[in-house]
């Protein structure tokens, strides 16, 4: 259909009374995400998230934080291609959960089902403190594309994560947030991108999964397994 030849319309001749409605939205989940804009592509992704590289004011976008659970400042960086960062310090109660103290901003652009969503960022702290990464709904029930745990270092590092989108969203509808609560510490973020690359298979991203929480993997550990399997389940 063309603009104007189709309509949306409730029927309300059924019986008298007193009927009441909000939040109504109707939206095509085959559409595409950024109106005018072809579907990302592996070449051609489409930015989800504003000031990622943090040269702009950060009260437009991403925030200040709250002064007592977290502390919000631009910083200057080493990171190549970004030399602007900013510093997170924060300050969660005793026995928080980690989404108690968080840092983020709404997505701005749609995705469509099964759209590969890809976050990358340059972080690091002299604490090691904890962070978790995701993308999720930006109301109830937040439910999460991408949720990923890391335990930072004091050196610059990219984090990468690979998540897919469980159902059609349009602009706004989304939100990319840290969850800070599980430590006291300073984080510093820099080059955050989250971006959609439309129906990109897996092969084409790697990830950086902490499977070990920041911990030394001297890989000791691999021979010996091998060892055993040979010997135990063969």
């Amino acid at each position: 259909y063309k603009a104007g030849d189709a309509q949306v319309v409730f029927h309300l001749g059924f019986a008298p009374g007193v009927i009441e409605l909000t939040g109504t939205r109707l939206y095509n989940p085959e559409a595409r995400p950024v109106p005018g804009r072809e579907r990302p592509t592996v070449d051609q992704p489409v930015s989800m998230v504003d000031n990622g590289d943090f040269s702009e004011p950060l009260e437009g976008n991403w925030g200040m934080g709250d002064g007592q659970k977290l502390q919000v400042t631009l910083v200057s960086t080493e990171v190549t291609g970004y030399p602007k960062g900013v510093r997170l310090v924060t300050s969660p109660p005793p026995d928080s959960q980690g989404w108690s103290v968080g840092f983020g901003q709404r997505c701005k652009a749609g995705v469509r089902k099964g759209d590969a969503v890809y976050f990358r960022a340059w972080m690091r702290s002299p604490d090691k403190v904890r962070v978790t990464f995701v993308w999720e709904m930006a109301e109830a029930p937040n439910t999460k594309g991408i949720s990923q745990m890391v335990r930072l270092t004091p050196e610059w590092k990219e984090y990468r994560f690979l998540g897919r989108a469980f159902q059609s969203f349009g602009p706004n509808e989304t939100q990319a947030k840290w969850f800070l609560g599980h430590d006291k510490g300073t984080v510093e973020l820099a080059g955050v991108r989250v971006e959609n690359y439309g129906p990109a298979t897996d092969h084409a991203f790697s990830e950086t999964i902490d499977y070990w929480g920041g911990r030394e993997n001297p890989d000791t550990w691999r021979a010996p397994a091998l060892e055993r399997i040979e010997r135990i389940r063969k």
